[in-house]
């Protein structure tokens, strides 16, 4: 696998999305994802996800749900990271600007495009979604 640049010029085979809460915000994805199946229906789409927030979400249909117990408190990220190990994903969409959301992105690996580069921090969530859509092209 290598590299990709943003933006995309072609579809990614794979894109993880970084956004387990809240509530609101995650069901604010929902778009991005659907954009994305339409767009690309050939990329395999996994979405870390809350628990209470994949109570919403978690029947979109070909989403690859990974659940992100925030409870647990460093066994919820050992958790998280064994459910992704010897996944790589193309692009990662960093929704979640957040101490927490950071570190769980530790343990995911990625091809290296972040499509919330060049987002400001402090920018809408809706905007930092579409982000992600214009970075795909």
């Amino acid at each position: 696998m290598t590299k990709p640049n943003l933006p995309l010029t072609e579809a990614p085979e794979s894109v993880c999305i970084l956004r387990f809460s809240a509530l609101g915000d995650v069901t604010h994805m929902t778009p991005v994802v659907r954009t994305l199946q339409r767009e690309w229906p050939k990329t395999r789409i996994t979405w870390i996800v809350g628990l209470p927030e994949y109570a919403l979400v978690g029947d979109i249909a070909d989403v690859n749900f990974r659940i992100f117990d925030k409870s647990a408190g460093l066994r919820g990220y050992v958790e998280l990271w064994r459910q992704l190990h010897g996944q790589r994903f193309d692009v990662l969409l960093h929704n979640q600007f957040a101490m927490r959301a950071n570190i769980a992105s530790l343990g995911i690996r990625t091809g290296g495009a972040h499509a919330a580069e060049g987002v400001a921090e402090n920018s809408h969530h809706l905007d930092r979604g579409a982000a992600g859509v214009r970075a795909g092209g």
